[in-house]
């Protein structure tokens, strides 16, 4: 129910597009560090991560090893992620 009544006062979508061209990384961080306190957040990070060994292609990096599977079934849709 926090999620419902507390939406006035809090960010509960934080969306990071384009992260290669942040320049600052704690800019970045403290943004996520923000979403991670959020109980029913949802992070989107969306766009290109740069070149490796930025801190946008280390962030973004692990998210190749998790696979997404969605089910659609009447009315209900389910969402797993699996590690691989």
């Amino acid at each position: 129910m926090r999620c419902l009544v507390d939406f006035l006062s809090t960010n509960d979508v934080l969306i990071l597009n384009e992260l290669s061209h942040v320049q600052r990384e704690e800019f970045a961080s403290n943004l996520l560090d923000n979403a991670d306190k959020m109980p029913c957040g949802v992070v989107v990070i969306a766009g290109n991560t740069g070149f490796r060994g930025t801190f946008a292609w280390r962030l973004c990096e692990p998210a190749r090893e998790v696979k997404l599977s969605i089910e659609s079934s009447g009315k209900a849709v389910t969402i797993s992620l699996a590690q691989e």
